[in-house]
């Protein structure tokens, strides 16, 4: 460990320059040595290169660098001004609270991984990381090349026994004024039980069966009452291995084989072969392959997991709990003139909806008639269109021979084949002159078609009178006011 120090007087403000000065340092360890006297021969700070200067710190008497309070003092010497400034003994406390190192290392003896990770108090104790070097060795003669990250923890894809696994970290810390690089190394080995761990541990079960199986009375009940116990406690070793505790499966194993009379790694004759060996986990995979099951939230999905009974729950947003609560079954029926057809592909059903009698092109409205200021008076509402045959308006109403009348301007283009509906409604009654009203006249009205015409883009109206003959509208004028004509004009062809 270094301790730096560094001159933060303000000598050009006071008239000083750099280069005419020169900065000697004292410093005396906390056991109350001076490890590094003046030496007026040789200053220890040439403020016109830097104004800092690092020294190791002396170790205790166990080889590690001494805490406490250093005592540093500083004396100057400039050809300017003053010849010298001395400055007192300043005490600078070296962190003797610095956070135990802890890497904790958790195998996953189900699915045959592990995490190690830098658990280390810093932030609690004050101290910020700057950074961090953290590698992760497999045991000795295993495949895999280290594992080295600049963050807290390391999840490897694999588990292997048989040797120890070896984690390095290295951190600078920063507290205050302080900056520390401290290199923390551990030693572990992944406590779950393999294979040809299991194996061993029947061989040495099988033999002890055997055994009771003797003549020996004697010998035949010692081994049925150490069978009956290792029996048992192979299904706590199994429990113990699956839930990564590593010291009590060390317990456990050391009771089984002592039952059993035999040693830790004996040789039963259930393997061929030594040093680490990769673990398989318990979930597919097979061919010693390793599976690495990750369960992860999805949009509107959460994902919750009790690692004390390796339960994973998988739960729904309230959003999208409410949508599904939502949902129906869409019927799509055929109606009158409509035809549906369907096709699935996958989840996916596409209806085509057709109209098998589609609705004709069309015009109406309603034209008010006033006989007696003659066509002038009238006005055209209530206009309604369908399709793009006819036009929305304004219509021409013109005299034609015989009192017949001319419409016209309906037509939007082309020259189609149509059918006119005519209907007289809204009469109104107002006789023109003074006196006893003796006679009335009845009113309709009757298309008549050109039969001179080819295609034609209008047609003949006329106001018949109760003997069907076409009248002017003057000639209705002394007894009506107004009426209205509703026109409908539908296209047939």
């Amino acid at each position: 460990m270094k301790i730096r120090i560094t001159d933060t007087t303000e000598w050009v403000a006071n008239g000083i320059t750099l280069n005419s000065l020169e900065i000697f340092i004292q410093v005396t360890s906390p056991d109350g040595n001076i490890f590094h006297p003046i030496n007026l021969s040789f200053p220890d700070i040439d403020p016109d290169v830097s104004l800092s200067v690092e020294f190791t710190c002396p170790n205790d008497a166990q080889g590690n660098p001494q805490t406490g309070d250093y005592l540093v003092l500083e004396y100057a010497e400039s050809s300017i001004g003053p010849s010298t400034y001395t400055t007192t003994n300043v005490a600078h406390n070296l962190c003797t609270d610095y956070p135990t190192l802890c890497i904790q290392d958790v195998p996953d003896c189900i699915y045959m991984f592990l995490t190690v990770r830098d658990v280390t108090p810093w932030a609690t104790n004050g101290f910020t990381v700057d950074s961090r070097t953290f590698t992760l060795y497999y045991p000795q003669g295993a495949g895999p090349s280290p594992i080295t990250t600049v963050s807290d923890t390391i999840t490897t894809p694999d588990l292997w026994t048989g040797g120890a696994y070896t984690a390095v970290l290295e951190v600078t810390v920063t507290n205050g004024n302080y900056t520390t690089s401290l290199v923390y190394r551990k030693n572990f080995e992944a406590n779950c039980m393999s294979g040809a761990d299991l194996c061993t541990l029947v061989c040495v079960l099988n033999k002890v069966h055997l055994q009771t199986e003797s003549r020996n009375l004697t010998v035949a009940a010692d081994a049925e009452s150490r069978y009956s116990k290792m029996v048992d406690l192979m299904t706590h070793i199994t429990a113990a291995a699956k839930c990564g505790m590593g010291t009590q499966l060390d317990n456990l194993l050391d009771d089984f084989y002592t039952l059993g009379g035999a040693t830790r790694n004996c040789d039963c004759g259930c393997t061929d072969s030594s040093g680490p060996t990769v673990l398989v986990p318990i979930h597919p995979g097979g061919g010693g392959s390793v599976v690495q099951i990750i369960v992860a939230a999805g949009p509107g999905i959460s994902v919750a997991y009790n690692s004390g009974t390796a339960t994973y729950t998988v739960s729904m947003s309230a959003a999208n709990v409410a949508l599904l609560a939502s949902l129906y079954n869409t019927v799509v029926a055929a109606g009158t003139g409509i035809t549906v057809t369907s096709v699935t592909v996958g989840i996916e059903t596409t209806y085509t909806v057709a109209v098998t009698d589609p609705v004709k092109d069309s015009i109406k409205w309603t034209q008010k008639f006033e006989p007696r200021t003659g066509l002038s008076g009238g006005s055209m509402s209530s206009v309604v269109v369908v399709g793009t045959t006819f036009a929305n308006g304004p219509v021409t109403i013109s005299p034609s021979t015989n009192n017949f009348y001319s419409l016209s301007g309906f037509v939007a283009s082309g020259t189609p084949l149509f059918h006119v509906k005519m209907e007289i409604r809204s009469i109104e009654l107002t006789p023109a002159f003074v006196g006893p009203l003796r006679y009335y006249r009845t009113i309709d009205i009757q298309q008549f078609y050109d039969p001179y015409a080819s295609n034609p883009t209008s047609f003949l109206f006329g106001f018949v009178d109760s003997n069907m003959q076409a009248r002017s509208l003057a000639w209705f004028s002394t007894y009506l006011q107004s009426f209205e004509v509703d026109f409908e004009i539908e296209k047939i062809n």
